[in-house]
């Protein structure tokens, strides 16, 4: 097992559902020798599962990884060089594959920006694990050109992480001249990402999307009812403080 597979692994592991599962698994077995102290486990599990799935108290949590503003084009410095969009996954679709709605929505936003700029698109995803399937970044191209009627300049085919989006990104670019990109991703998704461009060299203007911890209009009550989106912001926003940590150790 090579070194990304097992922090996919991990991560499957230290988020929900497995971090509640290895919670509860350890409670239950201290319940049988520490009887106090594995109620008192599990009890704070059921705390924390009903806190961390109320959306009132996560979006200031989403906030702390939000941290880099809209990009307007009209704000895309005249020297940046590209537009490159990070794939976020695929999905089986029938008897073949398809975008995931949050590599989607990058495309989208790609396509806005590469309209309103006129700066070519680079596109950056490969095969995770291998095997049957097109790399991320394939398909984002033929996505590009059915729906959107655009094709990308350039396919990084080969990342199988947001590192190495970022190293074989730069290296593509390298060869180009281009050192400042326009990064597309989401806003949660955006701090490790711009870490990981600038430490292969690029200099990054961030084009986020889809933020999360925007409040609403008016309170509602329903900020203050667990809701699973909550509990899956919560996991994302983990995810990302977990890929912070993992990346500053491995990719030092």
């Amino acid at each position: 097992m090579d070194l990304i597979t097992l922090g996919y692994v991990l991560k499957t592991l230290l988020l929900p559902p497995g971090l509640f599962w290895l919670v509860l698994l350890a409670g239950l077995w201290l319940q049988r020798r520490r009887r106090a102290m594995g109620t008192a486990l599990l009890l704070a599990l059921l705390i924390a599962g009903w806190l961390l799935s109320l959306p009132g108290l996560i979006r200031p949590l989403a906030a702390t990884l939000e941290r880099y503003p809209p990009l307007s084009p009209r704000e895309v410095p005249a020297d940046a060089g590209a537009i490159v969009v990070l794939a976020g996954g695929l999905r089986r679709s029938g008897d073949g594959y398809d975008l995931k709605t949050t590599t989607l929505d990058r495309l989208r936003e790609g396509a806005r920006l590469h309209r309103e700029t006129g700066l070519p698109l680079l596109l950056s995803g490969g095969k995770v694990f291998g095997g049957e399937g097109p790399a991320e970044a394939e398909l984002m191209q033929r996505v590009l050109g059915e729906e959107f009627n655009l094709q990308a300049r350039w396919l990084e085919q080969e990342s199988r992480n947001t590192a190495e989006n970022a190293r074989y990104s730069a290296a593509i670019l390298g060869r180009e001249g281009i050192g400042k990109v326009v990064l597309v991703t989401h806003a949660l998704h955006m701090p490790r990402a711009v870490e990981q461009f600038r430490r292969a060299g690029l200099e990054v203007v961030a084009a986020p999307i889809a933020f999360i911890s925007t409040p609403p209009a008016a309170p509602s009550l329903f900020d203050w009812l667990p809701s699973l989106h909550a509990l899956n912001v919560f996991s994302a926003v983990l995810h990302e403080y977990l890929g912070l940590a993992w990346y500053r150790l491995r990719y030092r």
